[in-house]
C-alpha cells in the first residue's frame, strides 16, 4: 500500500496487542479505507490470531434492521432462527476471535435519526471474542464504542510523489503534463 503502511501498522498492531481491537478508520472520500481495512483483514498475521473475519459493505443498507440481516447472512444464520432474538443470535454465531468490519459506515451514521439506534447496535457488538472495525467518511467516531487506543488519525490526501507512484503502478498511461496538472491539483 503506498503511503499507508503506518497506518497499517498501527490497525495489525491493535488487532495483534489488544484484546478485542475495535477500530475505526476514518478519512475523506477516495483515501483509501476500505483498502487499508481490506489489506489488514488479509494480512497473514491477523488470520492467523483472528481465522473468522467477515466484511459486511454498509453502502445501500438503509437501516439498523438491514444491518443486522446483513450480518446474519454472513453467518449464515437460516432465516428459521431470525426471530426477536437475533442479535444474540448473531453474538453467539461469531466464532472465537472473529472480526467484523462495516465498510462504509457512513451510509448508516448519515441518517442522523438512527444514530442512537446505531449506537446502541455497536455498543452491543462489544463482546469479548469479537473484533470491530469500520471504515467510515469524516472524522466523527461514535461514542459508546470502546475504541482501541491510540486511536487511529484519519487518512490525509497522498503527498504528490506517493500519487505519481500509484498512478505509474495502476496506469500504463505515462506521466504528461495533464497527468501532473491533475496529480497537482
Amino acid at each position: 500500500m503506498i503511503e499507508r503502511d503506518q497506518q497499517k501498522s498501527e490497525v495489525i498492531g491493535a488487532f495483534l496487542h489488544q484484546w478485542p481491537a475495535r477500530i475505526a478508520i476514518l478519512g475523506a472520500g477516495g483515501m483509501g479505507k476500505t483498502t487499508l481495512a481490506l489489506s489488514v483483514l488479509h494480512k497473514q498475521m491477523v488470520a492467523g490470531r483472528y481465522p473468522s473475519r467477515y466484511f459486511i459493505s454498509c453502502e445501500g443498507t438503509p437501516s439498523v434492521l438491514s444491518l443486522v440481516g446483513e450480518i446474519a447472512n454472513a453467518l449464515r444464520i437460516p432465516l428459521a432462527n431470525r426471530d426477536s432474538h437475533l442479535l444474540d443470535t448473531i453474538l453467539s454465531s461469531f466464532p472465537p476471535n472473529s472480526i467484523l468490519c462495516l465498510d462504509n459506515f457512513e451510509t448508516l451514521w448519515d441518517n442522523e435519526p438512527m444514530r442512537v439506534e446505531l449506537e446502541e447496535f455497536l455498543s452491543n457488538l462489544q463482546v469479548p471474542h469479537l473484533g470491530l472495525m469500520i471504515t467510515m467518511r469524516g472524522t466523527q467516531r461514535l461514542s459508546k464504542v470502546s475504541w482501541s487506543k491510540p486511536l487511529l488519525t484519519p487518512l490525509k490526501s497522498m503527498t504528490g510523489d506517493d500519487s505519481r507512484r500509484l498512478f505509474e503502478q495502476s496506469c500504463s498511461h505515462p506521466l504528461d503534463e495533464f497527468v501532473e496538472n491533475l496529480l497537482n491539483a
